[in-house]
């Protein structure tokens, strides 16, 4: 184990239940205590850590191709959308104006 590790066994806030055997030097605790260590995430060894370090990067490697072919989906959406929006828009712009024209020679009576 490293001085890092093994200090913050004897030291930790969250790892009371450890000991120190001055004459064997090696780290002491009760089978439970070393279990529930073992088990924390927190102080699981620097392998597992590197192993999910991997798992997060590919996650999130998976993640950016996920966010890029979302992007181009958008994207491809707003080129159809838009034409197609301003054609509505055009036409209604159109018809309010031909509506307007026939009101221009009317009179209130009308």
């Amino acid at each position: 184990m490293q001085f890092r590790t093994i200090h913050e066994m004897l030291t930790g806030p969250n790892c009371s239940g450890f000991g120190w055997d001055p004459e064997k030097k090696i780290v002491t605790t009760e089978k439970t205590v070393w279990d529930a260590y073992v088990l924390c995430p927190k102080t699981s060894n620097s392998s597992s850590k590197r192993r999910r370090r991997n798992e997060d990067s590919e996650e999130l490697g998976e993640l950016k191709e996920l966010t890029t072919l979302i992007v181009a989906q958008m994207k491809d959406s707003s080129n159809v959308m838009s034409p197609a929006m301003g054609r509505e828009i055009n036409e209604k712009q159109v018809g309010l104006s031909e509506e307007l024209k026939k009101t221009s020679g009317l009179t209130t009576v009308e």
